[in-house]
């Protein structure tokens, strides 16, 4: 999906959370098993990867990661955030919003040689 996104709009900039630790405790609540906690885990593990291999290319595209800023006191049923961790994440995902808005300097340049009339 990265790989197509880029080859459609190679300027656009993606942002891609991580997942927040399942607790293996809980899980049986939702019919899983250790399983999914172990998925949740390669999936993180893939994500970091795919992530760092488009940032090696110069491509405009950052980890937003939930996973260590979660804990399990913000999951209600050890899967879904509770009201507390839905906060959580949308602060999360604002502050990364925010961040990635900002001009690179290479963008900086572009608009201050377009501004200057050059």
């Amino acid at each position: 999906l990265v790989n197509r996104l880029f080859g459609y709009y190679p300027h656009t900039r993606i942002l891609i959370a991580s997942l927040p630790e399942a607790d293996p405790n809980n899980l049986h609540r939702h019919g899983a098993t250790n399983d999914l906690a172990v998925a949740v885990r390669n999936y993180n593990a893939g994500i970091i990867s795919i992530v760092a291999k488009h940032q090696a290319m110069g491509q405009a595209i950052t980890l937003v990661d939930m996973h260590s800023k979660f804990t399990l006191a913000d999951l209600h049923d050890g899967l879904h955030p509770n009201p507390e961790g839905y906060v959580k994440m949308g602060n999360i995902w604002a502050d990364a919003i925010v961040a990635s808005a900002k001009l690179t300097p290479h963008d900086e340049e572009a608009e201050t040689n377009h501004g200057a009339g050059k």
